[in-house]
């Protein structure tokens, strides 16, 4: 009792020590650092167990599976774009595909039926000349008379198929109607002299321009649409002819519907 009695009276002989870490005082905290770490000492909360950590993972991945599946998947723009063609038809690139593929669409698989179809074409050419006058300038018409006379087995570029000369010419030779389809137009020839027959009879020739250098022929379905009719043949054909267009008036139209294609008053043409 008389030692505690000294230490009070001289405190240098007191055995108590300063703390070593400082304590932190009751009212006001002086830093965001001090205040938490103050509120997770006085904290009454537990630490979560494992098996509520588990059951906490579940449902996060549960939730964020559940957004995924809500969102639609995505489209690549081929597969928005509805398809109408059913096969593609290649033939040899030898300066006759244009010829070739139209012998090929009306049924002539022989390796030489080039050489009948720019036949046929010549002869379209010197019977209707005077109408094809009225559409092309001479320079054209005697580049036309050179290609479609060329028997020999090496093509220059002189007489490779030209469209739309040799396609029109091709429509009034074969009674057919000829859907060309390339990057830069697309036009459908009719012929101009010959009475439509019955729908179901037609002969649908179609050939696509590719690569700037090549013809392929193509397969439409029965309810793929086709361009506009040559500007030039609804311009100087005959009346008549122009009944070919009646059965491909809606695929026409769905055309036009499609590419956004607004109408044009064939009599808003100039002749220069």
């Amino acid at each position: 009792m008389l030692d505690k009695l000294k230490e009070i009276a001289s405190p240098r002989t007191t055995g108590m020590q300063e703390p070593s870490k400082k304590a932190v005082p009751r009212g006001r905290l002086g830093t965001k650092q001090t205040r938490a770490q103050q509120k997770k000492e006085n904290s009454t909360k537990r630490d979560p167990s494992q098996f509520e950590l588990f059951e906490e993972s579940q449902s996060k991945q549960t939730k964020s599976n559940s957004t995924k599946l809500r969102k639609p998947p995505r489209k690549s723009p081929n597969q928005s774009k509805k398809q109408y063609g059913t096969y593609t038809e290649n033939v040899k690139a030898d300066g006759n595909c244009g010829f070739r593929v139209i012998a090929h669409q009306l049924g002539d698989d022989n390796d030489e039926g080039w050489r009948t179809i720019r036949w046929e074409m010549l002869c379209e050419l010197q019977t209707n000349l005077e109408f094809y006058q009225k559409l092309w300038p001479e320079d054209e018409i005697q580049k036309m008379f050179t290609r479609y006379k060329c028997e020999t087995d090496i093509i220059t570029t002189n007489e490779w198929f030209v469209t739309p000369m040799d396609e029109q010419v091709a429509a009034q030779a074969f009674s057919s109607v000829v859907v060309s389809i390339s990057r830069h137009d697309n036009v459908t020839f009719f012929p101009h002299q010959t009475h439509s027959p019955a729908a179901c009879y037609h002969r649908v020739i179609v050939m696509a321009f590719v690569n700037g250098n090549h013809f392929i022929g193509l397969n439409l379905k029965p309810d793929a649409p086709i361009p506009p009719a040559y500007y030039l043949w609804v311009k100087h054909s005959p009346a008549d002819a122009k009944n070919w267009l009646s059965p491909y008036d809606d695929k026409i139209k769905e055309w036009k519907r499609i590419l956004n294609i607004k109408e044009v008053d064939q009599n808003d043409f100039i002749t220069i």
